[in-house]
């Protein structure tokens, strides 16, 4: 069971259906995705090691700031009011 599920699990009943119809999700769903992110989290890179990828190989900012699906990309930076 998960932090989120053991913090729910405290709350009434109502009040428990409420916090998952609130995140959008049952509470399978929302397992679902927090396994997920755990996954992603156990093969994350420590951040010294990231920025030093970063630093080490430009092809990493390259594709960063130019795939149209990145969350640094240019077309984001426009939309909130940078590019």
């Amino acid at each position: 069971m998960n932090t989120l599920d053991t913090f729910i699990n405290t709350l009434p009943p109502a009040e428990s259906d409420a916090m998952y119809s609130w995140l959008g999700a049952t509470e399978q769903k929302w397992q679902t995705r927090y396994d997920a992110a755990a996954s992603l989290v156990k093969r994350a890179m420590p951040h010294h090691e990231a920025l030093a990828a970063f630093h080490s190989t430009p092809r990493l900012n390259e594709e960063l700031l130019a795939d149209a699906d990145s969350w640094a990309g240019r077309q984001v930076a426009s939309q909130v009011g940078l590019g």
